[in-house]
C-alpha cells in the first residue's frame, strides 16, 4: 500500500510539472478509480490546494499561461515552490477522468475490455464447453487457446494476435497477461501505454509494434518490431527509469527471474505470426484497372503482402481486393508443418507459391452467389496421382462447391460438386483439357454464369470448352488454396496469382483480363485440346 501511494503522488507530480505521459494518466485514473484511500488522499490534497490558493490570491489561468512562480517560507526559513495556478485545472482534469470512467464503465452494451476480431483455424477451449453469447470480452477472461490463431482489440485500441497453443487473460482495457504461448501486438498512437505481462516481466508500449513469448520454462522474450518498448521486472514495484529496460526497435531481450540477468539480442519478427499486413491496393495495379462491376472478391498476387516464417514458409497470403466487400480476405496456414514455400522465380522470373503434396492455404470466409469467375495462374509439376486421385489447385470450402483441380491424368478439370442422389454424387460445369499439363505455365479462367446455364474454361487465352450450369453454386466459406476442402489431396505445383470475381463476366472482359496475365507472366497464348464428353450431369 506503502508503494502504492508514493506512485500516487509521483504521478499527481509528474501531472503538475507537465511531464505526464498518456500512459500514466491512464495509471493515475485506474489508481483512483480502485482504492478508496486514494479517492480521500486526493481530496484532501486538492482541499488544501484550494486553501493555499485562496490564502495567496492566485488565479486560476492554466498552469502553461504563466512561468511565474510563488515562493513560501517554511519554519525552517527554505523557500518552496508553490504550483497552485495549475491546481485547479489539475482538479478539474482529474473529476473529468473520474466522470469518463464511471462513464465507460455503465455504457449499456458496452462493458468489455475487449474483444475478438477474428479467428483463423483457431479452437478456444471454452468454446467446447460453454455457449458464446457474443465476441466481448470482460476484464479477468482466461482464453486458453489450443491451436491457431486468435485476434483481439482491446478498448484502447491495441490489437493482439495470440497464436495457439497459449494460454491468456484479458486483465484490462489496456492490459493482458500471456502465461504461455506467443502473441504480436499493434498499438496505435491512442493506445500508448498498453501492457502485456509475463510471469517475469511487464512490456509497457510506447507506440509501437512487438511481440512477447513465455516457454514451458517460464522464460520471456520481448520483440520490438517497430517503436519502442519498456520492459519492467515485474517482481520490482518500483518503476523508476533505474528498473526498466529500453528496447527500441529490432531489438529484444530475454528474461528469466529478473531484469538484472536480461539477455539483449536482435528481434526476430518472422517467428511472430502478425495480423497487421503491408497496406491493401485500391485501384490501379500493374496496369490493370479493376470495375467495380467486376465484384472482385479475393486477389492474391504471390508478388504481393505474403507473410513469411523465419524458414521462408508462408504464413499468410495477402488480398489486395478491398473493393466492393470492403474486407480482407487473407489465406493462412498457422500450422508450420503444412505452410507452403515461397519461391521467387518460378514463373518466368515471376514469384509463386509452392505447394509439395502436404501444404495448403485457407482463405477467411468468402462470399460468392452462384455466377462467379475465377483467375489462376500457375504451373503443375511432375506427380504421380494414384488412379482416382484429385489435387485441387482451388476450390471452394465445402463438398457441394466448385474445384479447379488435376486429375491422375495430369489433366486439368474445372467441376461444380452438388447433393448427392443414389449413391451418386451430381455435378455441372465439367470440362477437361486432354493433354497432360505438367510444367506448362498457365494462365486459367472459368466463368460460372447459372443464370445463363452455362460455363466456361478458358486455359491461355483459348476456350478450353463450355458445359451446363445447372447446379446453384452460391456459398458463404473458406476457399482451400492446394487442397481439397478437408485438407487432404495436396497439390504439387505453382500457384502466383489468384482472381475470384462474385459475377459471371462476359467475353470482353475474360479476354483483356487474360491478355494483361499473359503478359504480365510471359505466358504464350493458347495450344491446348479439351475432352469432348463434357455434358453429363451425374459422375
Amino acid at each position: 500500500m506503502k508503494n502504492e501511494m508514493n506512485r500516487f503522488d509521483e504521478l499527481l507530480e509528474k501531472w503538475c510539472e507537465g511531464t505526464l505521459l498518456p500512459f500514466e494518466t491512464r495509471e493515475l485514473d485506474s489508481l483512483l478509480l480502485e482504492n478508496p484511500e486514494l479517492r480521500i488522499r486526493y481530496t484532501e490534497r486538492m482541499e488544501l490546494h484550494a486553501r493555499l490558493a485562496r490564502l495567496l490570491g492566485t488565479s486560476t489561468d492554466s498552469p502553461r499561461s504563466s512561468s511565474v512562480e510563488t515562493k513560501l517560507v517554511d519554519g525552517s526559513g527554505h523557500g518552496v515552490r508553490s504550483t497552485q495556478k495549475g491546481l485547479y485545472a489539475l482538479m478539474a482534469a482529474v473529476a473529468v477522468c473520474l466522470v469518463g470512467i464511471f462513464i465507460w464503465q455503465n455504457r449499456d452494451g458496452e462493458n468489455f475490455a475487449a474483444r475478438i476480431i477474428k479467428k483463423i483455424d483457431c479452437e478456444i477451449e471454452s468454446n467446447r464447453w460453454e455457449n458464446e453469447q457474443s465476441d466481448e470480452i470482460e476484464a479477468g477472461r482466461v482464453i486458453t487457446l489450443s491451436r491457431g490463431l486468435l485476434a483481439l482489440e482491446f478498448a484502447c485500441g491495441a490489437t493482439v494476435a495470440i497464436e495457439g497453443p497459449a494460454e491468456f487473460q484479458v486483465v484490462s482495457a489496456d492490459k493482458g497477461f500471456l502465461y504461455f504461448g506467443k502473441l504480436s501486438a499493434n498499438t496505435p498512437a491512442r493506445a500508448q501505454g498498453f501492457t502485456i505481462e509475463t510471469p517475469s516481466c511487464e512490456s509497457v508500449d510506447l507506440g509501437t509494434e512487438f511481440g512477447v513469448s513465455v516457454d514451458e520454462q517460464g522464460i520471456s522474450e520481448t520483440h520490438v518490431f517497430n517503436g519502442e518498448v519498456l520492459v519492467y521486472d515485474r517482481n520490482q514495484t518500483d518503476k523508476s527509469i533505474a528498473n526498466q529496460l529500453r528496447l527500441a526497435s529490432n531489438r529484444a531481450s530475454r528474461i528469466n527471474d529478473s531484469l538484472s540477468n536480461a539477455t539483449l539480442f536482435e528481434s526476430r519478427p518472422k517467428t511472430f505470426l502478425r495480423m497487421d499486413l503491408p497496406d491493401a491496393f485500391i485501384g490501379m495495379n500493374n496496369d490493370f484497372q479493376i470495375n467495380e462491376k467486376d465484384k472482385l472478391v479475393l486477389w492474391l498476387d504471390a508478388s504481393k503482402r505474403v507473410q513469411t516464417d523465419d524458414h521462408l514458409r508462408i504464413v499468410s497470403w495477402g488480398d489486395l481486393a478491398v473493393t466492393d466487400n470492403r474486407n480482407e480476405e487473407n489465406a493462412w496456414q498457422v500450422d508450420a508443418a503444412k505452410r507452403p514455400y515461397m519461391i521467387l522465380d518460378a514463373i518466368n522470373g515471376h514469384a509463386a507459391v509452392r505447394f509439395m503434396g502436404r501444404e495448403h492455404l485457407v482463405t477467411e470466409p468468402l462470399t460468392t452467389g452462384d455466377n462467379f469467375t475465377v483467375f489462376v495462374v500457375g504451373t503443375m509439376l511432375p506427380n504421380q496421382l494414384r488412379i482416382g486421385q484429385q489435387t485441387p489447385l482451388l476450390e471452394f470450402g465445402s463438398p457441394r462447391s466448385f474445384s479447379l483441380f488435376r486429375n491422375q491424368k495430369n489433366n486439368l478439370v474445372s467441376k461444380v460438386f452438388g447433393n448427392w442422389r443414389a449413391g451418386k454424387q451430381l455435378y455441372s460445369g465439367w470440362i477437361a483439357l486432354s493433354e497432360d499439363v505438367t510444367e506448362m505455365p498457365m494462365v486459367i479462367g472459368t466463368v460460372y454464369n447459372h443464370q445463363a446455364g452455362e460455363s466456361k474454361l478458358i486455359v491461355n487465352k483459348e476456350l478450353a470448352g463450355t458445359a451446363d450450369a445447372s447446379i446453384a453454386a452460391a456459398i458463404d466459406k473458406p476457399r482451400f488454396i492446394g487442397c481439397r476442402f478437408n485438407g487432404e489431396s495436396g497439390l504439387v505445383g505453382d500457384i502466383a496469382e489468384i482472381m475470384v470475381f462474385d459475377s459471371a463476366l462476359d467475353d470482353h472482359r475474360i479476354d483483356s483480363i487474360s491478355d494483361w496475365l499473359l503478359t504480365k507472366y510471359s505466358i504464350a497464348p493458347g495450344g491446348f485440346a479439351t475432352n469432348k464428353d463434357q455434358n453429363s450431369i451425374s459422375q
